[in-house]
């Protein structure tokens, strides 16, 4: 544990992406369980996950089968668990040289052998990943532990910084990895309708690479219903922080910012001021 229970990160996130691919892809074994298992939720996060910093690992929601059950993919080792109530191990699955198709069958018979119906287990429908072999069978190497252990710690930095930020406002979601865009993030909630519809809010979280940017990168970005924001003239960022607007609109700051920064201190510092410079220049658009 370091300064601000920042992690160092040490590693060139580019030479990290095509490990981001295939978690990405694994974690659909996780988003199944609670997809196809739990009742579907406004917002989708029936199918969402928690990260837990001891077990190095993604986390699903509790599903009520003869004892409570969650299911969780841990970076290191790359294992699929369920765990009990008490968040012990109870049965795990070994990733390397598994498919999509094993790692389903896996998770079947364990909710058959806990008094479940193993056949509604499916891999989500409702949103569409990035092309890729894992896709056609092709299965999951880890040829690189050291990529792992480097993206649990950005997992594990990311969960605490935006806890801190998320605790600070009334109505902000709790962080959560998302398996669809595959970011941790949260939504603060600023103004609803009459009717309680949202019309004012700001994401705040860690994105992998993607249109956007080609690494991963924190981001900010504020929403207010109907009406177009101007980022033209707004004051510079921290680090290589900044303000985008087209197909995405608000403040990104790539990772590898962070990472030229030698000590967790540097790196934890850099992140939190651009956050926090970027919230509260994202307030002051959207009039909160």
């Amino acid at each position: 544990m370091t300064t601000n229970n920042w992690y160092p990160l040490t590693q060139n996130p580019k030479t990290l992406n095509d490990t981001i691919v295939k978690m990405h892809h694994a974690v659909q074994a996780v988003a199944a369980f609670g997809n196809s298992l739990l009742p579907k939720a406004g917002d989708d996060s029936q199918s969402n996950m928690s990260w837990h910093s001891d077990l190095k690992a993604m986390v699903g929601h509790e599903v009520p089968l003869q004892a409570p059950l969650r299911l969780a993919l841990s970076y290191d080792p790359f294992e699929l668990y369920f765990l009990n109530a008490a968040d012990l191990p109870i049965a795990s699955f070994a990733m390397e040289g598994q498919t999509l198709v094993t790692a389903l069958a896996f998770i079947r018979m364990q909710v058959e052998a806990m008094g479940g119906v193993g056949g509604k287990l499916e891999y989500p429908q409702h949103y569409e990943l990035p092309k890729s072999d894992y896709q056609k069978g092709a299965p999951f190497l880890m040829p690189d532990s050291s990529a792992h252990f480097e993206l649990a710690k950005h997992r594990h930095n990311a969960q605490h910084v935006l806890e801190v930020f998320a605790s600070r406002y009334e109505h902000a979601s709790s962080v959560a990895i998302w398996p669809h865009h595959f970011d941790t993030g949260s939504l603060i909630a600023f103004a609803f309708d009459a009717e309680g519809g949202l019309t004012k809010s700001i994401g705040i979280g860690m994105a992998i690479p993607d249109s956007i940017c080609d690494e991963m990168y924190y981001y900010v970005s504020p929403w207010w219903k109907g009406v177009t924001l101007n980022f033209d003239t707004l004051s510079a960022l921290p680090g290589r922080g900044e303000w985008k607007s087209g197909q995405y609109n608000g403040a990104l700051l790539p990772l590898s910012s962070v990472t030229a920064k030698t000590s967790a201190q540097e790196q934890s510092e850099l992140v939190t001021a651009f956050l926090e410079q970027a919230i509260e220049t994202s307030k002051v658009l959207i009039d909160v």
